[in-house]
């Protein structure tokens, strides 16, 4: 009887122990999962932002181009 005790209590020990391991491996896996969703966010943030300073980048090359043009249009005009 003492020794399926012991057989018992040994087997409970090793349960704990694989579960404390599976625990920790879990743990760890979601951690990475957590990163890697983070690096997501960031990664979608960033080329949303680089989607958006697209036709903000090409307004103002246009404003800078007609800004640039209007001393030539006016000297232009005062000689007519």
């Amino acid at each position: 009887m003492a020794r399926r005790e012991n057989d018992i209590r040994g087997r409970d020990d090793e349960a704990k122990v694989r579960e404390a391991a599976w625990q920790a491996r879990v743990d760890a896996q979601a951690e990475r999962v957590c990163e890697e969703v983070e690096h997501n966010r960031e990664e979608s943030r960033r080329l949303g932002l680089v989607e958006l300073a697209n036709p903000v980048r090409s307004s103002a090359h246009r404003i800078q181009a007609e800004v640039t043009a209007l001393p030539q249009l006016r000297f232009a005009s005062s000689r007519s």
